[in-house]
């Protein structure tokens, strides 16, 4: 299966999101599975960054390298098929946080439970030290990023 790739297939870019693509597809078709099925990619961009208690939109938009905007788009959809829900924040009563509802944390857990089985997948396939090993690797990679990004 080691066909010869494409230079642009080589890229570093295109593996990491050809990855991200093939567990995002597994993901959506358990949750779909599940009875979970009006979900859309550009929703999940949201999920990773509401934080317990409620994020404020302007800081997902910073997260998700996303227009405050297009982040207000997406939860307004989110919001109206019941997986979040808009709050006053109480360290600012002008200011609004997002947060999960009883629905959007069943999809949640679900996913989760979705991501961990693909995981063990790719584990049983490529063997549990190579999936360690990567793990490891973006982690340190993430928290590098973050370093720099403050």
């Amino acid at each position: 299966m080691n066909r010869p790739r494409d230079i642009h297939e080589t890229t570093l870019s295109f593996l990491l999101r050809t990855a991200h693509t093939a567990m995002n597809r597994e993901v959506f078709r358990r949750l779909a599975e599940r009875g979970v099925g009006d979900l859309d990619v550009a929703s999940r961009h949201i999920f990773p960054h509401l934080r317990p208690g409620g994020t404020r939109l302007t800081e997902i938009a910073e997260r998700a390298d996303l227009t405050k905007q297009a982040v207000g788009y997406l939860v307004d959809l989110l919001e109206a098929r019941g997986y979040v829900e808009r709050v006053p924040d109480p360290t600012d009563r002008r200011a609004k946080l997002v947060r999960w509802t009883e629905r959007g944390l069943e999809q949640d857990r679900i996913a989760m439970e979705s991501f961990a089985e693909t995981e063990r997948r790719w584990a049983e396939s490529l063997g549990a030290g190579e999936v360690a090993k990567l793990r490891e690797v973006l982690e340190r990679l993430v928290d590098h990023l973050e370093e720099q990004h403050t």
